[in-house]
């Protein structure tokens, strides 16, 4: 239905898959691209899934949380016309309370990064998930955010780590120093062929 998307979870049964839900999820609006990125927790009770969007209709993400029975949406996010928001997402810990969304049309190609964080608490609200530092920014061209090229984890000794590709064949690695509340780039190497990008 004019690329709306649709995801699908399932749930393996001794040998056999089956769908978590009596119903796909769908896109909000036509040329949503719903589904074009998602990721899941660990423990498979979260997960992410981004829109990205086409003129005329608007990016965004949302997060679904498991109830026991059924799909919850816990949180969506809009982006601003244009940055392709959702193009990309990334779980950056075990236990899914980081995670990392790309916006690869910001400023006309720069690009973005934003990673939230969920709070911890025993009621569920829209404030359960803030931006954690500022987000990572792209230079001129650098289409930061897009499919395929953001991952991330936990370092024991570094902490916090993102890892950016660029259009440019820029790989860069950030690190979160939880004193600033920042991310810092750490490493930027350069890609042996700007057209392959394999993270």
């Amino acid at each position: 239905s004019l690329e709306n998307g649709r995801v699908y979870t399932f749930e393996a049964i001794g040998i056999d898959w089956e769908t978590m839900e009596a119903t796909p999820m769908f896109g909000k609006f036509p040329y949503d691209r719903f589904g074009s990125a998602v990721d899941m927790t660990k423990d498979g009770l979260r997960f992410i899934v981004g829109a990205p969007g086409r003129e005329p209709s608007g990016a965004y993400f949302q997060i679904y949380e498991w109830n026991g029975s059924a799909w919850v949406l816990a949180f969506e996010e809009q982006g601003s016309s244009g940055d392709a928001l959702g193009s990309s997402v990334a779980v950056l810990t075990d236990s899914g309370d980081v995670f990392a969304i790309g916006a690869p049309g910001y400023k006309g190609g720069d690009g973005k990064v934003v990673i939230y964080q969920r709070r911890s608490g025993l009621q569920r609200a829209a404030t359960d998930y803030v931006e954690l530092g500022q987000p990572i920014l792209g230079g001129r061209g650098d289409f930061i955010g897009r499919s395929g090229a953001v991952t991330g984890g936990v370092d024991k000794e570094e902490g916090l780590l993102l890892i950016v590709g660029a259009a440019s064949g820029d790989v860069r690695t950030y690190g979160y120093d939880p004193s600033s509340g920042s991310w810092d780039l750490r490493i930027e190497t350069l890609s042996t062929d700007a057209n392959l990008l394999v993270i």
